[in-house]
């Protein structure tokens, strides 16, 4: 029988402390963050940075034009309507 495991939610301190050690790291229009790579350092584009960071604090995509998609790949940003 599998067993659950409770998850913590991340909190909005958590999600910001995390965030903050990624000031300065490099900025590339349109690239593409792996989402499932806590260790990435960039170069990030911005609104895959808050998708990389969503993911990071809550196992999920979030935002994406396929929320369900593989994580490793690029997110579609409803948003930017790419």
């Amino acid at each position: 029988m599998p067993t659950s495991v409770a998850i913590v939610p991340a909190t909005d301190e958590d999600i910001l402390q995390l965030a903050s050690q990624h000031v300065g790291e490099k900025y590339v229009l349109g690239f593409s963050v792996p989402k499932d790579n806590r260790d990435w350092t960039g170069p990030w584009d911005c609104a895959e940075f808050a998708s990389w960071i969503t993911f990071q604090a809550a196992d999920k995509l979030y935002g994406c034009d396929r929320d369900f998609g593989d994580p490793a790949t690029r997110c579609l940003h409803r948003l930017l309507g790419s």
